[in-house]
């Protein structure tokens, strides 16, 4: 299977089951967070829109509290079905968000590759808990 997308070659992504993953317990590790890259496989659900609620406030304390990791996210989401179950996954970077917003829109919901990153961290008001930005999309060419 041929790819189309970029992605910096001293990034390496871990191929996860990502329905698997999302059902395993969330366990802190011991440095107080973690950020891992992974990528699975999702098609995207023609729908974008802003990070909100809870989501963007764990986000903010994150950067807040470890202003040195610098987990950039812009404030935009995508919608994604991942199996059976629909996840927004906020995009980090806006090329990403105009890929799937100008590009893709609500018409067309393409079979994609993600290439993440996963926080596990701890929050205050939402205990512990893993959140994930998209940091590049790839798109199967067969």
């Amino acid at each position: 299977m041929g790819l189309k997308g970029q992605t910096s070659k001293n990034e390496k992504y871990k191929l996860v089951n990502i329905d698997s993953l999302l059902k395993t317990p969330v366990i802190l590790p011991k440095e107080g967070y973690s950020i891992t890259n992974i990528q699975f496989t999702a098609n995207y659900d023609k729908e974008t829109g802003m990070i909100g609620g809870v989501h963007r406030d764990r986000f903010l304390q994150f950067q807040d509290k470890h202003p040195e990791v610098m987990w950039q996210f812009i404030h935009a989401s995508g919608k994604f079905k991942i199996g059976d179950s629909t996840h927004y996954i906020p995009f980090g970077t806006e090329r990403l968000y105009r890929l799937a917003r100008d590009a893709w829109g609500d018409q067309f919901g393409p079979k994609v590759i993600l290439h993440v990153q996963m926080l596990i961290g701890k929050f205050e008001r939402y205990g512990i808990t893993r959140d994930f930005i998209i940091r590049d999309i790839l798109i199967p060419t067969e």
